[in-house]
């Protein structure tokens, strides 16, 4: 995601997670300005926001002491 634009499905895929899974944890990271969405429906893909640009280095630590 981070080069290309994802859609839902291919995200599944890649993550190797069911589909609802994916949608629900996109939700959270829309939710939360981790990532964007372009266009609507099935079609849409999701990419990285300028938030996570810009706070990468915090992003990264939380991940780090969530593990």
């Amino acid at each position: 995601m981070r080069k290309n634009p994802e859609n839902l499905y291919k995200l599944s895929e890649d993550l190797n997670v069911n589909y609802r899974t994916a949608e629900h944890h996109v939700k959270v990271l829309l939710n939360n300005n981790i990532i964007k969405r372009m266009g609507n429906g099935y079609g849409s893909v999701y990419f990285l926001s300028d938030y996570y640009d810009k706070h990468f280095d915090i992003i990264e630590e939380i991940i780090k002491n969530y593990k």
